[in-house]
């Protein structure tokens, strides 16, 4: 997808293609096939060495990438882990994209651009990823952060459950008179 709306454009337009899987996500779409699979591969055939992606001039750009980001995260993948490459045929030797996408950033913090403001907010929104939807794409991979394969909560719970029943079992001693 692009910003200009035509089907037929050349350009790579990582940007206006993540905000669009993104919404297809969340509206249901599946994220293993059709066109959400279409753009996944799309993402992965204009990844560049350095890990980044171009704009629609070919430029590497923080907005492309925080674009490529925005889509991996939608379908469930952990952007700065390597199932998502692996999945989509790409090798892990090429840094991720968040690994790209801070080393695209100036040196005085800023990551550059016409609207330095669109641009920035776009690479915090991709690095942060906290208003992305959940995608399920991930489901075929094994965890990538090498967690407890259930919640933390759950310990907590079962804490709380021990101490209650062991607390139970101290007022049934007669010690209190």
């Amino acid at each position: 997808w692009n910003a200009d709306g035509d089907p037929d454009a050349e350009a790579v337009d990582l940007a206006t293609t993540g905000a669009v899987v993104d919404l297809l996500v969340l509206a249901g779409t599946d994220p293993v096939a059709g066109p959400v699979a279409a753009a996944m591969a799309f993402v992965a055939a204009h990844r560049e060495r350095q890990g980044s992606w171009p704009d629609t001039e070919g430029e590497t750009s923080p907005v492309a990438t925080a674009g490529a980001i925005r889509a991996i995260r939608a379908v469930g993948h952990d952007p700065s882990g390597t199932c998502w490459a692996t999945d989509l045929g790409l090798g892990a030797d090429v840094p991720s994209p968040v690994t790209a996408l801070v080393e695209l950033q100036e040196e005085d913090g800023s990551f550059g651009g016409d609207d330095p403001v669109r641009v920035a907010s776009d690479a915090v929104h991709a690095l942060s990823g906290r208003w992305l939807p959940l995608g399920r794409a991930a489901d075929a991979c094994a965890p990538e952060t090498g967690g407890l394969p259930f919640e933390p909560s759950l310990i907590v719970l079962g804490a709380i459950a021990v101490i209650g029943v062991g607390a139970v079992g101290l007022l049934d001693v007669d010690w209190l008179g």
